[in-house]
């Protein structure tokens, strides 16, 4: 993989990495973030914000992909706007924002998948306090509004199989309409066909995998889910949020308990492929990352 520094947007403080025909640049003069994610001489899949239009308070969302400590609290939307810490060894860039102010500091460490093509992404989370702090680690990848996104879904076995999906039906001001002709639970896996509306769902995929379906694209992020859980939002370990300008693709480990010095990680496995694929063929999508 080659890692060099790069600027991006109004951010000089950034690195791209490209491996196998794909280009991530990571911008460290905040976040971190992953601002872009596109096949040599294509299109940036994910949501770009650098230009800081989505705000809340002093924190902006920035786009792309970030992560966060659940359930969402205030506490969520401290800023992350101080330039962070960079390591660069090998095939391995690490990136850590300074540590908040409960204490808790955050590491993006990115390298290729050995032999199978894509990127692995640890999303590290260090306990600098000395108390005591409960949550689960949650990845969040703003993709553009292009394409449907399959969530294979369920738990069990052959013969004996559950599906539950949450709908956010109110949250912090905000609403989904569980009538919504997007969402779209079907058999083997759960489609989401973005209409603009805002809303928000949450599943267990024993899968762990989002498959972003683009017309002229296909993105696959994957977690190993942790069968003994618990998970977060009644047991989801994913979820997914849409609005008229983006659609957030989220993973979740299970709630932990964070131990004062305690190191806490959470992977996700991503892959981009020229390839393309039907909704009905979303088997073969989801199979890209094995």
């Amino acid at each position: 993989m080659k890692i060099e520094q790069t600027a991006f947007g109004p951010w000089k403080g950034a690195w791209r990495l490209e491996h196998e025909g794909v280009e991530m640049i990571v911008v460290t003069e905040v976040g971190p973030r992953i601002l872009s994610l596109r096949l040599a001489g294509e299109d940036n899949i994910l949501f770009d914000d650098s230009r800081g239009s989505l705000t809340r308070g002093d924190w902006n969302i920035w786009g792309g992909h970030r992560f966060w400590v659940a359930p969402e609290s205030e506490s969520t939307y401290e800023a992350d706007n101080a330039p962070c810490t960079v390591e660069v060894g090998g095939d391995c860039l690490r990136a850590t924002g300074r540590p908040e102010k409960s204490g808790l500091e955050k590491t993006l460490e990115i390298a290729p998948r050995p032999g199978r093509g894509g990127f692995t992404i640890r999303h590290i989370l260090r306990n600098t306090s000395p108390m005591v702090q409960p949550g689960a680690i949650w990845a969040l990848t703003c993709v553009a509004p292009r394409g449907r996104v399959v969530i294979p879904w369920g738990e069990g076995t052959a013969g004996w199989r559950t599906q539950m999906v949450r709908y956010w039906a109110a949250w912090g001001g905000h609403a989904s309409d569980v009538a919504s002709r997007q969402w779209q639970p079907l058999a083997g896996r759960f489609v989401v066909d973005p209409t603009g509306e805002e809303g928000k769902v949450g599943v267990f995929s024993d899968g762990g995998r989002l498959c972003l379906l683009r017309p002229d694209a296909t993105f696959v992020k994957a977690c190993i889910p942790v069968a003994e859980g618990p998970y977060p939002d009644g047991g989801c370990n994913i979820e997914l949020y849409t609005c008229a300008r983006f659609v957030e693709l989220e993973t979740l480990s299970p709630l932990r308990t964070f131990l004062p010095g305690g190191q806490y990680e959470h992977t996700e496995y991503w892959l981009l492929s020229p390839r393309t694929f039907q909704s009905k063929e979303w088997a073969a999508a989801a199979g890209l990352i094995d």
